[in-house]
């Protein structure tokens, strides 16, 4: 059964440095190079914040770009990969930002959440940001943005400060 909540919110979720990172890399001894498994404790984090509030989640990761948002074998192993992690939230349709305004690469990644707030923003009573690098998203917005670290991804610290600073403000389900 679905609930329709009065206020709804947006987290913008970079990959590398967010849900995956060299810490849990490292521990997982994988033999493929890359990073290939997210973080259990970003997963728990996530959940956390799903079971508390009405959210939906969106993509802002470079992993994203050249995806068509509408090619649904894509979309289905976006929704794969997270649901087999643990992942229990719901990603947003559109489920990622877009390559656009110029953004060519991970440094104009404020340029594709201005954007996609300027599209959709109206579903949203407010939002976070988390990402391991601040590109420019600083410049729009510096209120909202958790920064992770690239190596250990989400911290006990930006769980504390998501919560002290944006997260306890919300209305709860």
């Amino acid at each position: 059964m679905y609930t329709e909540y009065k206020n709804k919110y947006a987290i913008f979720v970079d990959i590398d440095g967010v849900l995956t990172n060299w810490r849990v890399h490292f521990a997982h001894n994988a033999s493929y190079k890359m990073w290939a498994r997210f973080d259990p404790v970003a997963i728990d984090f996530f959940n956390k914040i799903h079971d508390e509030y009405n959210v939906e989640f969106i993509i802002t990761s470079t992993w994203k770009n050249y995806i068509s948002e509408e090619d649904m074998t894509i979309y289905h192993w976006v929704q794969s990969a997270f649901a087999n992690s643990g992942f229990r939230g719901r990603i947003a349709n559109p489920w990622k930002t877009n390559e656009i305004n110029s953004a060519k690469n991970y440094m104009e990644r404020g340029n594709e959440i201005k954007d996609y707030i300027d599209r959709y923003g109206e579903k949203y009573s407010d939002f976070i940001i988390f990402d391991d690098t601040p590109s420019n998203i600083n410049e729009f917005f510096p209120c909202r943005f958790i920064q992770t670290d690239p190596n250990n991804g989400i911290t006990w610290e930006n769980m504390i400060e998501a919560y002290d600073d944006i997260i306890n403000f919300w209305e709860k389900k």
